[in-house]
């Protein structure tokens, strides 16, 4: 960038060469003093000494005009003057269309890139000075660059997204199906049954258990108290000693102990319990309130959990990990897991580019392919971007770059209009004599 400024002040801040201008005041003078001699002191050398620099005058006035006209109004003279900035959209447009259709035309840029090979340029380039370690250090710093640079929440955001939206598409009742296929369905697999028998037995040694017996009885009782023959039957019972529902409890609840406690080594009593299992999971699994139930707490679960700020803290380790820290620059020899990375695919690829034949016309055709597409793009561009350029340009600014290019030259033109205008006086003058 600084450089830039400093071509662009150069000729900005151009001053035209005034040699010639020192030259054409000199010969006015000398014209001025060779007229005067003439008048004063006519002589064969006085006046021919006129003639040479009234010629050459007349040639340094015209060159004068003519090249200011490119640039100026000479004199203020406005005819077919300022022909440059005039001109100066025809120029412009003139420019990048010579450039685009007479230099760099496709055709040439084309048959110039088939003049390289570039994989063979960047094998050689590789081998030269330390390029090879200079190569991995630039993509080493521009990998830890970008990383160093993430939006780490932004990013942890977008992957909580992708994981959840994957979570969501997983068939998580068909999963559960097949845990209950694999597991709850086999007769053979003593450990979940035997998990659900522990539960059994300690749930019925519970309290609760007891009660729920006692409340059946006395909704048993109840039912049959409710006619009056029913009544009748249940005192005479109670009258009798026949029943007593403390008794009768205490009597059915330890049946259902013994009946669990039967559960584990009762052959008979196991199988009975892995049927009843059986058929009440696949009823109650093939129940589309349980599928709904499922597929709720599927949603629910996996919307509710956070996952983007244990995903930032995991990709902000996972970064500190794999780049060297900001502002130590760490050697070859201690890489870190990027460099090694980095390390491991260039040498690998490099490897296989110069093993394989096959691979490297592979590559080549592909960048040149590609490079192909960027100068056509780029040879396409370079017409309007030139004249974009040059259309900021100010009257006097292009004035100034094109004078700078080709000042020398300009001045020579004016001199030889002076030595030029000069031979032709003294031929003249010699004709003249001689007639």
């Amino acid at each position: 960038m600084t450089e830039e400024k400093n071509i662009a002040a150069s000729w900005r801040s151009f001053v035209p060469s005034q040699k010639a201008n020192y030259v054409l005041c000199s010969l006015s003078l000398g014209f001025l003093a060779s007229l005067y001699i003439k008048i004063t002191h006519p002589s064969f050398i006085a006046e021919g000494v006129y003639y040479v620099l009234e010629a050459s005058l007349v040639g340094g006035i015209a060159d004068y005009f003519a090249v200011e006209a490119l640039f100026r109004k000479p004199f203020g003279i406005s005819y077919h003057t300022a022909l440059i900035p005039h001109y100066r959209d025809k120029l412009t447009a003139g420019c990048g269309d010579m450039v685009a259709k007479e230099f760099l035309t496709r055709r040439k840029l084309l048959a110039e890139r088939n003049n390289y090979s570039l994989v063979d340029e960047a094998l050689h380039y590789l081998d030269m000075d330390n390029n090879r370690n200079k190569v991995k250090g630039l993509l080493l710093d521009a990998a830890e660059n970008y990383l160093q640079n993430l939006d780490i929440l932004a990013l942890a955001t977008e992957l909580e997204t992708l994981v959840k939206r994957e979570l969501l598409g997983v068939d998580f009742y068909g999963k559960l199906d097949e845990f209950l296929a694999n597991y709850l369905k086999v007769e053979k697999n003593n450990l979940i049954f035997d998990y659900l028998i522990d539960k059994c037995d300690a749930y019925a040694h519970t309290p609760a258990v007891y009660n729920y017996i006692r409340q059946k009885i006395d909704e048993k009782v109840a039912e049959e108290e409710s006619s009056f023959l029913g009544k009748m039957k249940i005192m005479m019972a109670r009258a009798t000693g026949i029943l007593n529902e403390e008794e009768l409890a205490a009597k059915l609840y330890d049946e259902a102990l013994v009946t669990v406690g039967g559960l584990r080594n009762n052959d008979y009593l196991r199988s009975w319990f892995v049927e009843k299992v059986r058929k009440s999971l696949t009823v109650f699994h093939e129940s589309p309130d349980w599928h709904a139930t499922i597929l709720k707490l599927q949603t629910d679960l996996i919307n509710n959990v956070e996952l983007k700020f244990v995903l930032e803290r995991l990709i902000a380790s996972t970064i500190k990990t794999a780049t060297r820290p900001e502002g130590n620059s760490m050697e070859i020899a201690r890489p870190t897991i990027l460099a090694q990375i980095i390390n491991s695919a260039c040498d690998s690829l490099e490897t296989e580019l110069r093993s394989s034949a096959e691979l490297r016309r592979n590559l080549e055709n592909y960048l040149k392919h590609l490079s192909g597409l960027a100068l056509l793009t780029a040879q396409s561009m370079l017409s309007p971007i030139i004249s974009k350029i040059m259309d900021k340009l100010t009257d006097d600014d292009l004035n100034k770059l094109i004078q700078s290019k080709v000042d020398e030259d300009l001045t020579f033109i004016r001199l030889n209009g002076s030595i030029v205008g000069g031979t032709i006086g003294l031929l003249i003058y010699i004709i003249k004599i001689c007639c």
